[in-house]
């Protein structure tokens, strides 16, 4: 440590043209601390837990950020099959938003009216037992027809 401080301090003729120190300079030990803290201290602390490893937030890919719902047209309808242990026949549609992006809706209620190029409003809140669906369309807002309810006789 000694070496290098001798070194580096040689190169400078005046102790006040030295570049690390910025505290008083009553002595030759308050000189080689300052030193030590701006050198071999910022040397020594990047090899400390190195590689520093920082925890990132991950990026949040909802299609439907920052909006309660959105518009978008039906490019097509489809059939899902959900998980295990449900069974049955799931109507959804895969729906362009206004924002670009492609994702696939729940058709909530029985019988539906969409068609492609039907447009609809498209909410958040996604199938549990449906693989890849993220969004729900609205029923009864533009082109969607709103759920007929049944006669109990």
């Amino acid at each position: 440590m000694f070496s290098s401080f001798r070194l580096t301090f040689n190169l400078f003729k005046n102790v006040k043209e030295f570049p690390f120190i910025q505290k008083d300079f009553g002595s030759i030990r308050t000189i080689h601390s300052t030193c030590i803290l701006n050198w071999d201290g910022l040397l020594d602390h990047k090899y400390i837990n190195w590689p520093i490893k920082y925890e990132h937030q991950p990026k949040d890919r909802r299609p439907i950020k920052g909006y309660h719902y959105i518009k978008g047209v039906v490019l097509k309808t489809l059939i899902k099959h959900p998980k295990k242990p449900n069974s049955g026949n799931r109507q959804c549609a895969l729906v362009r938003l206004d924002t670009g992006k492609e994702v696939i809706a729940y058709i909530p209620g029985e019988g539906h009216n969409l068609q492609e190029h039907s447009q609809v409003h498209v909410r958040g809140g996604r199938k549990r037992d449906l693989i890849g669906v993220k969004c729900c369309i609205v029923r009864g807002a533009l082109d969607c027809a709103p759920v007929r309810k049944k006669k109990t006789v």
